[in-house]
C-alpha cells in the first residue's frame, strides 16, 4: 500500500474534503487509477474528474504517470477565466 495526500480545488470540494490522505493498493499507483478511485469514492464526482488536469508534487503529469509514495496529487478541475 502506498499513501497520498489528495488536494482538491474549484468543484471538486463539493464532493471531497479539499485536503485528504489516500491509501492506494499495488494495482491503484497511477494517475488514471486514483482517478478511477476517486470517482468509486463518490460517483457524483465522475463528471469533474474527466475533464481534471494531475499535478503530483507541483508537476502537471499525464494519465500514465506513476504515483509516487507520500506524494501530493493536485487534482485541478477545469475553470474559466474572466
Amino acid at each position: 500500500m502506498r499513501v497520498v495526500q489528495i488536494m482538491v480545488f474549484a468543484r471538486l470540494k463539493e464532493f471531497f474534503e479539499s485536503d485528504f490522505k489516500l491509501e492506494l493498493s499495488a494495482h491503484e499507483q497511477t494517475v488514471d487509477r486514483v482517478l478511477a478511485k476517486l470517482q468509486t469514492m463518490n460517483p457524483a464526482a465522475a463528471e469533474v474528474l474527466r475533464g481534471c488536469r494531475v499535478a503530483i508534487n507541483e508537476n502537471l503529469v499525464d494519465d500514465t504517470a506513476d504515483v509516487p509514495e507520500n506524494s501530493i496529487l493536485a487534482i485541478l478541475p477545469p475553470s474559466s477565466g474572466g
